[in-house]
């Protein structure tokens, strides 16, 4: 077995903390093999980066001969028991079973049980959309931060270059095969900062500042992001939601999720109609800007902050009541009463109510919702797909509601 080893610097680690994890306490790890079944397979590289004295400290295991496996093995575990948290990248889907299968093969003591793992490409999951990289491989990832690498070899190219070292020891092969998983491992801690994307959809954003936006002009452009992403959502799914009834609205909001569903129809806005602009402070900082635009908002995430812009509804809408049985609709006034002040109405102007009717007027500033977080919920029409509540910046006082209100846009992206 080969050992080499190779430090870089650690530049500003301020992240870390504000991941809630500490450099001292993190092993990275990457490992290099013949195929991916460790049943047909051989382990001819472990890669591995702690933090020692002040820098990123590379370490990697390379097998001269396929009989290098156990010693490989027994080293890596006895590094890994000094650390508190083990990352990878799909780590928990390959590497960490392919070790699993081949220590129970030799029938070695060494295992990841108690280990606490943090495999980054799981984590990014919830961010894939948001993020809409061509695919999720490393490279792709490190793409994305305008990470460049030397090597230009696949894991599966590379499988071949390491069966003709074994018959030749060509140590310029041995250089091809340690440059592919050290550009690897360096580029592992490069990639935490990507969690602050996936940190949108599962941590409470804290609500910095709401305010109106009465032109256009005032709005962020995708000039403003270095990555854009700009479409209008089909249209589709429409549902009702009463006091009485959730379901209808969880039901839309399944299908904006699915994307076959237009969100704010274009008709039921008045171009004129001001914008809502909501600030959110995020930890840590988002490694590069990215904008978002779809048919009445947009969002721009640069910095610590992100920004959520909503086109407001000015004009009139109708709350519905949940029990139209309870109510009589006045077709001259267009309009809806309780049957006990509907009694002293002459019966030639009133009709008893149905669902379609039972409705109360009201004109102002309306704030669109797509899941019914305030109340009470007005509609353009009966069952329309859209659900607003009357616009007052006390709404977002509740920091649940606030971040939930964020979070249902970002989950139709």
């Amino acid at each position: 077995m080969i050992i080499k080893e190779e430090s870089f610097p650690s530049g500003d680690l301020s992240f870390l903390s504000q991941l809630g994890l500490r450099a001292e306490e993190l092993i990275f790890f990457d490992i290099e093999t013949t195929g991916l079944s460790a049943h047909n397979a051989s382990l001819y590289l472990i890669g591995t980066v702690v933090y020692e004295g002040g820098s990123w400290k590379i370490q990697q295991l390379f097998a001269e001969s396929l009989t290098d496996e156990i010693e490989m093995l027994e080293h890596f575990f006895a590094l890994l028991s000094k650390k508190k948290l083990l990352l990878s990248f799909n780590g928990e889907r390959f590497d960490i079973p392919f070790l699993e299968k081949l220590l129970s093969q030799y029938g070695l003591s060494e295992s990841f049980q108690g280990i606490k793992s943090l495999d980054l490409y799981r984590e990014l999951r919830p961010a894939k959309k948001l993020l809409s990289l061509p695919n999720y491989q490393l490279k792709s990832c490190e793409r994305f931060l305008g990470i460049q690498r030397e090597d230009r070899f696949s894991g599966g190219e590379l499988i071949y270059v390491y069966l003709d070292y074994l018959k030749t020891k060509d140590p310029k092969r041995e250089e091809l095969l340690l440059l592919h998983n050290k550009e690897d491992l360096k580029n592992l801690p490069a990639l935490l900062p990507l969690l602050s994307y996936a940190r949108l959809f599962q941590h409470l954003l804290p609500l910095s500042s709401v305010r109106l936006i009465s032109s256009s002009r005032e709005l962020p452009s995708p000039a403003e992001g270095e990555d854009t992403l700009s479409e209008s959502i089909l249209e589709g799914a429409s549902g009702a939601f009463s006091e009485s009834s959730r379901s209808d609205s969880c039901k839309a909001l399944k299908g904006l999720r699915s994307g076959d569903s237009n969100i704010f129809p274009s008709g039921d806005f008045p171009e004129d109609s001001p914008y809502l602009c909501l600030s959110y402070r995020v930890f840590p900082a988002f490694p590069r800007a990215l904008f978002r635009e779809r048919e009445r908002f947009r969002i721009l995430l640069s910095g610590n902050t992100l920004l959520l812009y909503v086109k407001l509804y000015q004009g009139e809408l109708k709350y519905f009541y949940p029990d139209p049985k309870n109510y009589y609709y006045l077709p001259q006034e267009d309009n809806a009463v309780h049957r006990s002040v509907g009694e002293f109405v002459d019966k030639a102007f009133r009709v008893k109510a149905t669902a379609r009717t039972a409705y109360q007027r009201r004109s102002g500033l309306f704030l669109p919702e797509l899941l019914p977080l305030f109340s009470p919920l007005f509609q353009k029409e009966y069952r329309a797909a859209v659900f607003y509540a009357e616009f007052r910046e006390e709404l977002f006082q509740d920091p649940e509601k606030a971040d939930a209100y964020l979070k249902s846009f970002l989950k139709t992206l």
